[in-house]
């Protein structure tokens, strides 16, 4: 779904556009020799529910592997630019899944929930300046459960809603790559990691959580970080999208989490995905974290 709100000065006349069609005129909001004006609203809304089998390798939450689970995936971005000039990109990402395990237990997992928002201000033909915000966090609790002595199942806290809350701000310069992506440079980023449920410390026997410790509950990080984004239809039906992120703290090792995505869109509402995804964080585990997924399902697009 496509708006553009266009006001030239000199016409003094504005209109409002849907996928390139008149809609309205809505009169004179613009006066002669005020500077030209091209607004242009974009709106995109994805849904897909998936059927998937995973294979996981030095996965911290679960040993299991080769499990069944279903998935859904909401995706909704606002894209506001001015003729290039400027662009300010919003976009909120849902993955939810619903993992069914061999003792006839259900889990919410891969429950990741982001709200980015993205401020370019072109500095030459394929510069800008960025400003990025990006916040992360699941929405339901995630358990792990574990026999006592005494034979009893207990159930123990891994994470839950803001628990934690990641927080990236980065504000450097964008590099755009022909018909490729685009890679952002933070010269001066910040992440913060906060912790609502302080139950957490307990049922994990730790005092740091995601690098927070207990009694502050929060971790604030200064750095650099960089981020390669690339979205691209190789074929006619065969899209791919990557997402790579690294953050260096001054004083800590690289964080690194990968995200890639290839689509193959089998008929109008149907289409099968193969995703990877890698991360690392030493302040979670020192092993690399590697997780492949492979779905077919159900999606549409607005």
């Amino acid at each position: 779904m496509i708006w553009a709100l266009q006001s030239t000065g000199g016409t003094a006349a504005q209109e409002l556009v849907n996928r390139h069609t008149l809609v309205k005129d809505l009169g004179i909001l613009s006066r002669p020799g005020t500077t030209n004006i091209n607004l242009r609203i974009s709106q995109t809304l994805g849904y897909s529910v998936n059927g998937i089998i995973t294979l996981l390798v030095n996965r911290k939450q679960t040993g299991q592997v080769n499990q069944l689970y279903l998935q859904q995936e909401l995706k909704y971005s606002a894209v506001v630019e001015d003729n290039g000039r400027f662009r300010i990109t919003n976009t909120l990402s849902h993955n939810l899944g619903l993992l069914f395990l061999f003792d006839s237990l259900t889990r919410f997992r891969n429950d990741e929930t982001t709200l980015t928002t993205r401020l370019d201000i072109a500095l030459g033909h394929h510069v800008a300046f960025n400003f990025t915000s990006a916040l992360s966090t699941r929405l339901f609790n995630d358990y792990s459960t574990r026999v006592t002595d005494s034979g009893n199942q207990v159930r123990i806290l891994n994470s839950g809603f803001f628990t934690p809350l990641l927080w990236l701000l980065s504000a450097g310069f964008t590099g755009t790559v022909h018909k490729c992506g685009r890679i952002i440079l933070g010269l001066s980023s910040a992440k913060l990691t906060w912790v609502l449920n302080r139950q957490v410390y307990q049922a994990q026997g730790v005092e740091t959580f995601f690098g927070a410790p207990q009694p502050k509950g929060y971790l604030l990080e200064y750095g650099l970080a960089l981020q390669l984004l690339i979205d691209k239809d190789l074929f006619r039906r065969v899209h791919w999208n990557c997402d790579i992120l690294v953050f260096k703290n001054y004083l800590k090792p690289v964080d690194l989490t990968l995200k890639n995505i290839f689509t193959v869109t089998i008929n109008k509402f149907l289409q099968t995905n193969i995703q990877t995804r890698i991360f690392y964080e030493e302040e979670v585990s020192r092993s690399l974290q590697l997780e492949n997924l492979v779905s077919l399902g159900f999606y549409f697009n607005l």
